[in-house]
């Protein structure tokens, strides 16, 4: 059983880390031709509908896809219990939504704003009836079959964007590539899931699951409102070009940290699931991916702080200079989030979901009043204090980790993080100083990046990092098996 785990979970890191390098490889290239052609408040128009689309998401689903994915047992009536009432429910708030769109309209003072969310919203019914199907493939730890959906959805969504942006139809560019997205990957779920739903309407299963999926319901809510609150203050008190402004700076500190969670995630609740019945195992098994993330975590997300300004300067003639401050502040937090996010798998995967809905609320409502406070200051107390908030979280996760599993402060600290911020600290501080002097923009991007590299991978090298030694040993075979083969 060691061995299978082991190796499940070796190979769902191999193809989520695959699966998640394409598709920030594709988004950064789709990204940066999307920023030359559209203007900030393109952008901006699209996130303030973000909060919309999120919430949405959260009730259609209602927490049944985590209580899915946390059942020990694959039972079909689970499944298509699940399955009809995300479809009900995701129709349903669609209708709601469709009536609605005048008032987000009107709230905004955008009259475009009705249309442009009629169309936009489709693409959490589209989540809706592929959802199940996705529980499907991350249960089975299919990562492969959910790399290859992934990444063709990505694709061609990206094709219709880059089309539609080339014709110039500004936001609606945004528009068609989300949404386009969404009923593609919905097809190519269930194009690889094996499971079918059946025309049988009984949803007495969700009463089994309702205790554990509607903690998980709260928490997400939560969880979407707070990181969303940005886009929709922005928008209202500072216009749609400051919003994109911010919205763009997210979304470069959030693909950092999303690639690093995506390779985490794809195995790291079913896995955390299977262990729950032995503490001292799953501690074990914990603790690795801790190290595993601050290994790639720090480095990727603190290097792209790095790069910042001289990536900003040469996209788009610089016209998003603006949003190198707001990224870098970002990507304080963003390098540590996927810690956090491991913290929360692991107690889910205790079935402690009314832990992680206390601690995600009220690190939430902190959030909430923090940016409420600020709101008038500014945006950068507003990230300030965003960051703070979530740095105290962070802490509040870590006393449940050691109440449950018996995992000590300092043992994460110094035995798992500690080690990893240094060796990335010493390695982006010597690259920042090696790419001063120099003046063009292209020189210093690429030095910063060669030289925090060859010193992060030369530190681990002769250091003799576990870790290091791991992951290189696993992609080698991988790689001669393929030639093998």
């Amino acid at each position: 059983m060691e061995k299978s785990l082991k190796e499940r979970t070796a190979r769902g890191l191999f193809w989520g880390g695959f699966s998640n390098g394409i598709q920030q490889l594709l988004n950064l290239l789709v990204g940066l031709i999307l920023l030359w052609i559209l203007s900030p408040e393109d952008y901006g128009i699209i996130a303030v509908l973000g909060i919309f689309t999120a919430c949405a998401i959260i009730l259609q689903d209602s927490g049944f896809s985590a209580a899915l994915i946390n059942k020990k047992e694959f039972r079909h009536e689970d499944f298509n219990a699940v399955f009809w009432f995300n479809v009900f429910v995701g129709l349903s708030l669609y209708a709601v939504l469709y009536f609605c769109a005048p008032l987000i309209a009107d709230y905004y003072h955008k009259p475009a704003l009705t249309d442009v969310s009629r169309v936009y919203l489709l693409w959490f019914v589209f989540g809706s009836a592929g959802s199940t199907h996705f529980s499907v493939l991350h249960k089975r730890l299919m990562a492969k079959e959910k790399a290859q959906t992934e990444i063709i959805a990505l694709l061609l969504a990206s094709a219709i964007g880059i089309g539609l942006a080339l014709a110039g139809f500004g936001y609606w560019a945004l528009v068609g590539n989300t949404v386009s997205h969404g009923f593609l990957l919905m097809l190519l779920r269930w194009h690889y899931s094996p499971w079918r739903p059946t025309f049988r309407f009984d949803f007495s299963p969700l009463k089994e699951m309702l205790p554990f999926s509607s903690k998980i319901l709260l928490t997400n809510l939560f969880s979407v409102i707070s990181g969303n609150i940005f886009s929709n203050i922005l928008g209202a008190l500072r216009g749609f070009d400051v919003t994109g402004l911010y919205s763009q700076g997210k979304k470069w500190a959030d693909m950092g940290s999303t690639f690093v969670w995506n390779t985490v995630n794809s195995v790291s609740q079913p896995v955390l699931a299977e262990v729950a019945d032995d503490n001292s195992r799953q501690k074990k098994v914990f603790r690795k991916m801790l190290r595993f993330v601050s290994f790639i975590s720090f480095p990727l997300v603190f290097g792209l702080a790095l790069i910042a300004p001289e990536f900003m300067s040469l996209i788009a003639n610089g016209k998003w200079i603006g949003a190198v401050p707001i990224l870098q502040i970002l990507c304080v937090w963003g390098a540590f989030l996927p810690l956090n996010n491991l913290y929360s798998s692991m107690i889910v995967s205790r079935g402690k979901s009314d832990v992680q809905m206390a601690c995600t609320i009220a690190i939430s409502v902190a959030q909430l009043v923090a940016v409420s406070i600020t709101a008038r200051q500014g945006l950068y107390p507003m990230l300030v204090a965003f960051v703070s908030i979530n740095f105290c979280g962070l802490f509040l996760w870590q006393h449940f980790a050691k109440r449950h599993i018996g995992v000590k402060f300092r043992e994460v600290i110094f035995g798992d993080i500690l080690p990893f911020l240094a060796i990335t600290f010493l390695a982006l501080t010597a690259a920042y100083f090696a790419a001063r002097p120099f003046d063009n923009n292209i020189l210093r991007f690429a030095l910063k990046i060669i030289v925090a590299s060859a010193l992060y991978v030369g530190i681990m090298y002769f250091s003799k990092a576990v870790i290091f030694r791991e992951a290189t040993l696993f992609f080698r075979q991988r790689f001669l098996a393929k030639r093998q083969g």
